[in-house]
């Protein structure tokens, strides 16, 4: 009893996981783009009925992710805009337009394949700069030099750094000379010449000559951990235009969907309309009012962003 149960889960968790936004927004994209241009091209043909057809894979593709969040949302009595765009969507399908209700589900598949993106990019940013921090650090002793764990250094330690090797806490020169590569703080490609009395980084990499540090600051709080904690500091935040979207979601969407019910009214009894004319009238005003542009907009300038930081170096 209970392993179909856990396979059928699994595999739905499976579907509507962050990593199959991206695949099903570009198959989403692709049957929109094809089923319209097949559709408009043979409309009365075999070939316009295929158009349709892949008009309505499309809206199935795009919709996988969109019936799932609101889906969640409605169960947690918080209806917002997945619940708008979903809504417009199907209702836009229901009679008889999917490939406008496809192309609003293939923006917001869209949009969550870029903030997805963002994310991981963010992830990969600090894993690297995790890993270059070193496993250990050569500490002075009373008997010589001795491995210890970096995190343990503390101001005032002094420590060894030989060439090639990665410079494990922020500190001053105070025996050797050498050029550090600060491209990993700075993205500057070109080495610094440090000498004695003057500051070294962690994360650094120091270069050709062997070079005595004593420590200044713990790891902790050294240059590399800052930028580490800004990063995650941004990945854990939200941008002022997701926050003010969340913040008014749930009103918004309600408003809409009173407002568009109030028009498909208005249409029939005050303008005479058909029904089907007034329930497409009332469905546009619903489509339109679905915040599509912030909705894509925010993971695309957050994507590039840290993809423009990412090349200078940052």
């Amino acid at each position: 009893m209970d392993g179909p149960t856990t396979t059928g889960r699994t595999g739905l968790a499976r579907l509507v996981s962050d990593e199959t936004q991206l695949p099903l927004a570009l198959a989403a994209g692709i049957t929109l783009l094809a089923g319209f241009l097949l559709a408009w091209m043979s409309p009365e043909t075999v070939v316009g009925q295929i158009g349709r057809v892949l008009l309505w894979v499309s809206l199935g593709l795009g919709a996988v992710h969109g019936l799932h969040a609101a889906w969640e949302a409605i169960r947690e009595l918080r209806p917002d805009i997945d619940v708008l765009m979903v809504v417009g969507a199907g209702l836009s399908a229901a009679i008889g337009h999917p490939a406008e209700g496809a192309l609003l589900l293939f923006m917001f598949t869209l949009a969550g394949a870029l903030e997805h993106r963002a994310m991981e990019k963010t992830r990969d940013a600090v894993s690297r700069l995790n890993k270059l921090m070193p496993r250990d650090a050569l500490i002075r002793t009373g008997v010589g030099w001795a491995p210890t764990d970096p995190e343990s250094l503390k101001p005032g330690d002094e420590v060894l750094v030989r060439p090639g090797e990665t410079i494990p806490a922020d500190g001053v020169v105070i025996v050797g000379r050498s050029s550090v590569d600060q491209s990993t703080l700075t993205g500057e490609s070109l080495p610094r010449a440090v000498t004695e009395d003057e500051e070294v980084f962690a994360g650094t990499l120091n270069q050709d000559g062997a070079l005595e540090i004593r420590v200044t600051r713990p790891v902790g709080e050294s240059s590399l951990q800052r930028i580490l904690d800004l990063v995650l500091e941004a990945h854990e935040s939200r941008q002022p235009v997701q926050r003010v979207i969340d913040r008014f979601s749930t009103p918004y969407t309600l408003t809409v969907m009173v407002v568009a019910v109030a028009a498909l009214i208005g249409f029939v009894v005050v303008a005479e309309l058909s029904a089907t004319a007034a329930a497409y009238r009332a469905i546009t005003l619903l489509v339109v009012a679905s915040p599509c542009a912030l909705v894509i907009s925010t993971p695309t300038a957050t994507l590039c962003g840290l993809s423009r930081a990412a090349r200078a170096g940052v």
